[in-house]
């Protein structure tokens, strides 16, 4: 038996006794339950946007005028909600309000919680474990945001790194899903003044989204959410490459990754003027400090090869990013060389014009 049809029966039997035919009551519901959905939706890109007055009202006044026509409340669907409404008023330095719509979301996650296991005796189906997991991670989470704002640090890091372990068994540990809450943990230690481990933490970040994006992994982006995961991920890492550089420097190898992670994300959005300047910023630090053979310096150079038509117009090319060019010219050019050594210079170099305009 699904959780959706279990809960759906039950809803069903209980609008018997509310007024009105029972289909008519269902589909007033199931609008308003639209509604509330996408006023959920709205809010997290309001919250991104630290558009909170536009994130907390609408939501919050269509939930009371729902409550005010429905017997009960415990609705899947309404957990979401809740957390939003729950993270507005941490973002907004509101704890009282936070935990009044946190503490409803839990009860009713662990209202439906006890009605699965109850509807399927024994082991709960793959897709009732899944759906299970995925809101308690997401209550985790929200838990642990809530004790960060208030300080309690050690239960904020334990909340947090639970949601992880639970997410991590659905994506892996690796997974750019993870990535706000591998940041929120970073930004704790660094509360605590643990640098070290803040920094750990933070390059964990930045390399999850460099692998994701340069092996196209993030091509299907396409859910709403996890869009604004990415806008999410862009604010975190600006601020992330604000703290490296004002702790290791601005031409430390971890600075030059930063930039690079914050470029890819600039050219997944089509922004490829900016993408050159931090790809420019990132060949840099990297060739300067790591040297032009470090497999991290080779990154980015194999970024710009593969996207040069794209960059290449905007991009204002530093020294060191000239002799990265002129050298790749020669490189090529010797390799003709090499395979035709009787050939004269002149012509060797024509024929590689012409090759180079084909490709």
């Amino acid at each position: 038996v699904s959780t959706q049809s279990t809960w759906g029966l039950q809803r069903k039997q209980e609008m018997k006794g509310k007024g009105g035919k029972p289909e008519e009551n269902d589909r007033t519901r199931e609008q308003t339950m639209k509604d509330l959905i996408d006023l959920a939706k709205k809010a997290k890109e309001h919250i991104i946007n630290k558009e909170y007055e536009k994130a907390a009202h609408p939501l919050a006044d269509e939930l009371k005028k729902f409550s005010q026509e429905q017997k009960h409340m415990d609705f899947i669907e309404l957990i979401d909600v809740y957390f939003v409404l729950a993270d507005v008023y941490i973002e907004t330095k509101q704890p009282k309000r936070a935990e009044r719509y946190l503490s409803t979301g839990y009860t009713v996650f662990f209202k439906i919680q006890e009605e699965t296991k109850k509807a399927s005796p024994g082991a709960l189906s793959a897709e009732s474990a899944k759906k299970i997991n995925g809101l308690r991670a997401e209550l985790c989470k929200t838990i642990g945001k809530l004790k960060k704002a208030k300080g309690d640090y050690e239960d904020a890091i334990k909340q947090l790194s639970h949601s992880i372990y639970l997410d991590s068994a659905e994506f892996g540990p690796e997974h750019y899903l993870l990535t706000s809450r591998y940041f929120l943990l970073g930004d704790i230690f660094r509360a605590q003044g643990k640098a070290i481990e803040a920094r750990k933490i933070f390059q964990k970040v930045v390399t999850i989204w460099k692998d994701c994006l340069i092996k196209n992994r993030c091509e299907d982006v396409k859910d709403f959410e996890d869009k604004l995961l990415m806008v999410e991920a862009y604010d975190n890492l600006k601020m992330i490459l604000g703290v490296l550089e004002s702790e290791v420097g601005t031409m430390n190898p971890d600075v030059g990754e930063c930039n690079e992670a914050i470029g890819l994300i600039e050219m997944q959005n089509g922004n490829y003027p900016i993408a050159g300047e931090y790809f420019q910023k990132a060949f840099d630090i990297l060739n300067n400090s790591a040297g032009q053979f470090d497999k991290r310096t080779e990154e980015v150079q194999n970024i710009l090869k593969l996207n040069m038509q794209e960059l290449e117009a905007s991009m204002v090319k530093s020294k060191p990013m000239k002799q990265y060019y002129y050298s790749t010219a020669i490189y090529n050019l010797s390799l003709i060389h090499i395979s035709e050594p009787t050939r004269p210079r002149l012509i060797s170099y024509a024929v590689f014009c012409l090759k180079k305009k084909n490709i």
